[in-house]
């Protein structure tokens, strides 16, 4: 039988009439959790919470075992409590019960019974004492209403305190009064049931604290508003499993996996810049670890980086974040990041001490290689003309090439030549096989006139004109080329290929013609717009009786000559063309 009275009533609950949804806390006395289920019940009835009283507990004690030794079941009298509780009550009251095995069903009987639930919800009760006896199961709750037991909350801390729920909020109802602090420039502070509001002076930022919180704890354990984090910014705020104070000087967190962590100095620079745990960071999830120089602190959102180098972030979601830990992060090959990770489109890259990462949907991650790093630095990295790494990084003895979304960059011992994609020579480059083709490595990079562009090679150059298209030279023809100036120099760049003639081949140029006998050791470049080259053409050039050039033009001041297999022409200002076989 389980038997349940209040103070002013008694009435008996059948032994099926237990009814569930009230759960008392795990690994508590069961008076605690009495307690914790009363004002559990009361904030949820925006009521102020009661105040544990020790001789209260006594009285219910006691009253509960003289039930068990005599075998009775029935109330106190009001002189008798009157005579074991603090004076200065201006009210008292009780509920009995007997029977029941828990905290939680008890506090079912009671508050499915009119008399007993009114005692546990009456506003002029402001302390509560609980005895329990297993023997029997006896229950006694007692409780008590004093006038000076009604504190104050005042000013910004009452403000605050109403518009968190007052008694219903999560710090409960309030056991002290305001206290006012110089510390840290300074504020208010005030206890309550289940937590704390702070009020800082200086911010003006009103938060709450619960005390069953693991950061209270550490806040509490470090000084409070005396110690080095100074006030509170913001009342503790939870998303999923990790939970987030910040205050003054700093961040304190907690993760279900990693506990607290607290994030302080320069760590707390960057984690604020980034918007603390509603940025891309989210919570602290690991104390500061020094590494290669500098340190590093984890975050549930990704991973703070102080060094020499920079002060930053990397989001740990990232592709390229996590290539860069499978490298060995700072003690690896790259450093330490020099920034955090940038995005243009849908590219992305991190850039570091000694090399760079990029990603693109299509390709990855990509490694840019070190010997190629600084041109494509100077080329602007991922916002320059080249874009993001799109391929691997070659090495070929002390040659290296790497290709981007938007061209190539070839690195040489006497030479770093950067080549666009969408360049027709490039295309004509890659089509005869690029670096292993004829025509070598780059020697530079492209150069372009007004229509006009060439890109010179080891062993020949790639031009191309508005007017004739993509030709190129090798050998003896690269050569005579680059001694009359290259593609801006007086011949310009090729606009036909190498053609074959009986006894030789021959080149057009813009501006000129180039022409290599069979066998000769050299071949040599004229220039259109010379009176010698006119008269060479008029006796039809290698066809005539002059045969092939054995050399370019020679000039001197006022003077120029050019020998043939079969011949000489000169030209002079005061005589003009001479021609001699």
């Amino acid at each position: 039988m389980k038997r349940i009275w209040g103070a002013l009533a008694a009435l008996v609950i059948g032994a099926t009439a237990v009814i569930g949804g009230i759960a008392a806390p795990a690994q508590a006395a069961p008076q605690d959790d009495v307690v914790a289920l009363v004002n559990q019940q009361r904030a949820s009835k925006g009521v102020a919470e009661l105040r544990r009283d020790a001789s209260l507990d006594a009285a219910a004690q006691e009253w509960a075992q003289t039930m068990r030794s005599t075998g009775s079941f029935q109330h106190s009298t009001n002189q008798w409590r009157a005579e074991r509780i603090p004076g200065g009550w201006r009210t008292h009251g009780e509920n009995i019960a007997y029977g029941y095995s828990s905290a939680g069903a008890v506090m079912n009987g009671w508050m499915n019974s009119q008399g007993h639930r009114d005692n546990i919800l009456r506003s002029s009760y402001s302390r509560i004492g609980v005895g329990y006896v297993a023997q029997g199961n006896y229950w006694v709750q007692i409780f008590a209403g004093y006038d000076n037991d009604s504190i104050a909350v005042p000013g910004a801390i009452g403000s605050f305190w109403s518009s968190i729920g007052g008694h219903s909020s999560e710090v409960g109802s309030p056991v002290a009064a305001a206290v006012a602090y110089s510390q840290n420039g300074g504020g208010w502070a005030q206890e309550f049931t289940r937590g704390w509001i702070y009020v800082s002076a200086q911010t003006n930022a009103a938060a709450a604290l619960r005390k069953g919180s693991a950061i209270f704890a550490d806040y509490s354990a470090s000084g409070s508003q005396y110690g080095p984090f100074g006030w509170p910014r913001f009342s503790e705020r939870c998303s999923g499993s990790a939970c987030v104070v910040g205050f003054d000087n700093g961040t304190i967190g907690w993760t279900a996996a990693a506990g607290v962590a607290r994030v302080q100095g320069t760590a707390q620079q960057v984690y604020q810049a980034q918007g603390l745990d509603r940025g891309p960071l989210g919570a602290p999830a690991g104390v500061p670890a020094a590494v290669a120089g500098g340190s590093t602190q984890r975050f549930t959102g990704g991973v703070v980086y102080l060094s020499p180098a920079a002060n930053t972030y990397l989001r740990s979601g990232s592709a390229l974040q996590q290539r860069y830990a499978v490298l060995g992060g700072p003690s690896g090959p790259l450093g330490w990041p020099t920034g955090e990770e940038t995005c243009a489109g849908s590219s992305c890259s991190i850039s570091f001490e000694k090399g760079l990462l990029g990603w693109t949907p299509a390709s990855g991650v990509r490694q840019v290689g070190a010997t190629v790093l600084p041109a494509y630095r100077s080329a602007g990295g991922m916002s320059g003309w080249l874009g993001a790494p799109t391929g691997n990084y070659l090495q070929v003895g002390d040659r290296s090439a790497q290709e981007f979304q938007n061209g190539i960059v070839y690195v040489t011992p006497t030479a770093t030549s950067l080549l666009r994609r969408g360049s027709a020579i490039t295309q004509r480059y890659i089509q005869s096989g690029s670096q292993n083709s004829v025509f070598g490595w780059p020697t530079g990079s492209e150069k372009c006139g007004t229509a006009t562009c060439s890109t010179d090679f080891e062993k020949g150059t790639i031009a191309w004109s508005a007017s004739a298209g993509v030709h190129s030279n090798q050998g003896e023809f690269t050569a005579a080329h680059a001694e009359s100036g290259g593609a801006l120099g007086e011949l310009g760049v090729p606009i036909s290929p190498i053609a074959s003639y009986s006894g030789g081949r021959a080149q057009n140029y813009e501006r000129g013609y180039v022409y290599h006998q069979n066998g000769a050791a050299a071949a040599y470049a004229l220039r259109k717009n010379s009176a010698i080259f006119q008269r060479y053409a008029q006796n039809g050039s290698q066809y005539g009786p002059y045969g092939w050039p054995t050399s370019r033009e020679n000039c001197s001041t006022d003077a120029c000559e050019i020998t043939f297999e079969r011949g000489r022409i000169s030209w002079t200002a005061s005589g003009g063309v001479r021609e001699e076989r």
